[in-house]
């Protein structure tokens, strides 16, 4: 059973903690802007080629972000580029249909490093960092038929 005194104790700490958290969040009277907490984001135009390991564009390859929904298919060309969203990797490239465009290719992986990133658009706010194209050339390896 707690006594009156923890019961104030809590009381007061609860109350102290509530208006520190408060003053954290008040304007900043230099800059005139408010603290913000959060991630910082981007936007991100997703972009590349991809190809056997001759050069050969492949038709077909979905690119996955995270193993969820599909997020762009090669062309003809190997080509392939995505909407702009706020994700920065790892992206697959995973063969859906076999020997249907040129043979049976092992899915790959690639991180936000593996791109070529140039920054093509400006922040729309404090924590936005700005808008980003990532393109990259992929050489998938033909999976061994055992």
């Amino acid at each position: 059973m707690k006594t009156k005194l923890q019961r104030l104790t809590h009381y007061l700490m609860a109350m102290l903690f509530g208006l520190l958290g408060f003053s954290a969040c008040s304007e900043d009277e230099e800059d005139e802007m408010l603290v913000m907490y959060g991630t910082p984001t981007a936007d991100y135009i997703v972009k590349g080629t991809v190809t056997d390991e001759a050069g050969n564009p492949i038709m077909g390859i979905n690119i996955y972000p995270s193993r969820t929904l599909t997020l762009a298919k090669t062309d003809a060309e190997g080509r392939f580029k995505t909407d702009t969203l706020s994700y920065d990797g790892p992206y697959f490239f995973v063969d859906p249909d076999g020997d249907a465009n040129g043979g049976r290719f092992e899915t790959d992986t690639l991180y936000y490093n593996d791109f070529k990133s140039t920054k093509v658009g400006e922040s729309k706010h404090a924590w936005h960092m700005g808008v980003f194209e990532l393109e990259v050339e992929v050489k998938l390896k033909k999976e061994i038929k055992e």
